[in-house]
């Protein structure tokens, strides 16, 4: 998970949620120049840094305009996890989380987690991931990858709706297949009571 580690409040004082929990990369942001920007928060929280001053972004009717927060550098971020796994199906989510912030750029001070996003050395440097960049995520090794739950449950959900499916789908085929014998019989008797055979004397 990529979340926006928080504006407005460079000091640290506040714990932006869900950036402050374990397993989440918290995203602060730079400006072109790569300097971290004054509304971008710090923190233990901040994992690693992102373009997040004059962002170009989509606004809803107004075409495009650009735009300033750690909101606008978390997809960033987002957007190189997303290509990670795509390039590297082989990679967990932990692994992938590991090499974004394994990858980063040394930065010039405090304030930028493990340095500014490199999507193009998260996608194309190989080798062991650095110990700090290991800690540095907040996932431990004996955690779940959670793509491969979200897959998971998924593959149940899936499972799930083909049984009712099925279910459900039977007594109509049953119902159809009926159809077909009895309809063409009492249409060939206009529907009159069948004759067994049994003479009236």
């Amino acid at each position: 998970m990529v979340a926006a580690a928080g504006n407005l409040s460079a000091d640290g004082q506040r714990r932006p949620y869900p950036a402050t929990y374990g397993g989440v990369l918290g995203v602060g942001a730079v400006g072109a120049d790569g300097m971290r920007t004054d509304f971008s928060q710090t923190g233990t929280h901040v994992d690693l840094v992102a373009p997040g001053l004059d962002v170009l972004v989509a606004a809803p009717g107004d075409g495009h305009r650009s735009a300033d927060g750690t909101s606008y550098a978390a997809p960033f971020v987002a957007a190189t996890a997303a290509l990670l796994r795509q390039y590297r199906p082989d990679l967990s989510a932990l692994e992938v989380a590991r090499r974004i912030v394994a990858s980063a750029d040394p930065a010039p001070g405090d304030g930028y987690g493990a340095g500014v996003l490199n999507p193009y050395r998260a996608v194309t440097e190989t080798g062991s991931v650095p110990r700090h960049a290991r800690a540095a995520t907040g996932l431990a090794d004996d955690r779940p990858d959670p793509a491969l739950l979200a897959q998971q449950d998924r593959r149940r959900a899936a499972q799930t709706r083909a049984l009712l499916l099925t279910g459900a789908g039977m007594p109509l085929v049953a119902t159809v297949v009926l159809a077909a014998v009895v309809v063409p019989r009492g249409v060939r008797r206009r529907w009159r009571p069948a004759d067994h055979g049994h003479d009236v004397g």
